[in-house]
C-alpha cells in the first residue's frame, strides 16, 4: 500500500477548513476601535407631540442636535474600549403653545431666536465629558459623567422644561439609543437577534424589545455597508394589578411603531449611521376627560473618523 504524504501547505489548508471560525457568507459584527482614534459623532433627534383634549389639539415640537468627540483612550486585549466623549456643540429648536418658537445654537449664541433664555442653559454642557467603557459588541458596561460634566448638568437642569433633556440619565440614554448590542455569533443575511432596553418617552418610561435583522450588503454614496434593520415593540413599565399595560396614572399605550436602519462599516469596524423612527399614541382619563397624545420621533446618529 502506498502511503500518501500530505505536504505542510496542504495540512495547513486542511486545518484552516476544520478550525472553528466564520463561515463563508457569514458576518461577525464587532467594533474594532484603536487607541488614539478620534471619532466625530453627531446625534439629531426631532420629536413632535400632539395632545387632544375635548377636540382641541395642542402641538409642540423639539429638535436637538448634539456634536460629540469620541477619543479612544485605550483598548484592552479583549477589545474593550475606554472612551472619553466630549460635548462640542448643541443646537436646540422648540415650539410650544406657551412659549412659541425658540432656537439656540451654542456655536452662535448671539443668533438666538424667540424666548431662548431657557435653551441657553445648555451652554454649560459644552466641554463636558463622559467616560464610557464599551465591549466589541457595543455593550456599554459603564457610563460616568466627569466631575465637570456632573456640575454642568446640575446647572443646566435648572432650566425647568429642559430638566429631563439635560439630566445625566437622558444623556446616557441618548448614547445607548445610538448604539445596539451586536449579535454574539456570526450571522447570515436574514438572521435576527434580540435585545431589550428601558427608555424614557413623552408618555413615561417604556420597556422596549428590539428585533434586529441582518439584511446583507448595501451601497450608499458609492460606499459598501452592511445593513441592519430593527423593529421594536414597547409597553409601559410596571403596569399595576388593575389591568395590563395600564399604570396608576391611568395612561395606556393604544398603538406604537418603531423601526430603523443601521449601516455598519465592517472594514472600519464601526457604525457609520443609525436611524430610528418611532410613532406612539396613548390616552389618559383625567376627571372623566379623555386626553389623547401622539408622539412622532426620529433619531439619526452619524460616526466619522477624524484625521
Amino acid at each position: 500500500m502506498k502511503i500518501q504524504i500530505i505536504s505542510p501547505a496542504a495540512l495547513l489548508a486542511l486545518l484552516a477548513v476544520l478550525a472553528p471560525g466564520v463561515a463563508q457568507g457569514e458576518q461577525l459584527f464587532r467594533w474594532q476601535l484603536e487607541s488614539g482614534q478620534q471619532l466625530a459623532v453627531r446625534s439629531t433627534q426631532s420629536t413632535q407631540v400632539q395632545r387632544v383634549v375635548q377636540g382641541n389639539a395642542l402641538k409642540m415640537s423639539l429638535e436637538t442636535a448634539i456634536d460629540m468627540q469620541w477619543k479612544v483612550d485605550s483598548v484592552d486585549n479583549d477589545g474593550v474600549a475606554s472612551i472619553t466623549q466630549t460635548i462640542r456643540r448643541i443646537v436646540l429648536r422648540m415650539n410650544t403653545p406657551e412659549a412659541g418658537a425658540a432656537a439656540y445654537d451654542t456655536a452662535s449664541p448671539d443668533q438666538a431666536e424667540g424666548a431662548a433664555d431657557q435653551l441657553a442653559a445648555v451652554s454649560a454642557l459644552i466641554g463636558a465629558s463622559l467616560q464610557v467603557t464599551m465591549t466589541p459588541r457595543g455593550e456599554l458596561t459603564t457610563v460616568k459623567l466627569s466631575p465637570q460634566a456632573s456640575e454642568a448638568v446640575q446647572r443646566a437642569a435648572r432650566a425647568g422644561k429642559l430638566k429631563s433633556l439635560l439630566s445625566a440619565e437622558s444623556l446616557a440614554q441618548l448614547l445607548r439609543q445610538s448604539l445596539i448590542v451586536l449579535p454574539e455569533q456570526a450571522v447570515n443575511s436574514g438572521d435576527s437577534w434580540t435585545a431589550d432596553a428601558q427608555v424614557a418617552s413623552p408618555v413615561g418610561r417604556l420597556q422596549q424589545s428590539n428585533k434586529y435583522t441582518y439584511m446583507g450588503e448595501t451601497t450608499v454614496d458609492e460606499m459598501a455597508y452592511d445593513l441592519i434593520e430593527v423593529a421594536s415593540t414597547v409597553e409601559l413599565r410596571d403596569p399595576p394589578a388593575g389591568g395590563e399595560n395600564v399604570p396608576s396614572s391611568g395612561l395606556k399605550v393604544t398603538s406604537q411603531e418603531q423601526t430603523g436602519k443601521l449601516l455598519f462599516d465592517s472594514t472600519a469596524g464601526r457604525f457609520a449611521r443609525v436611524e430610528i423612527q418611532q410613532k406612539l399614541t396613548s390616552e389618559k382619563t383625567y376627571r372623566d376627560v379623555v386626553i389623547e397624545m401622539e408622539s412622532v420621533a426620529q433619531l439619526v446618529t452619524t460616526f466619522a473618523l477624524e484625521p
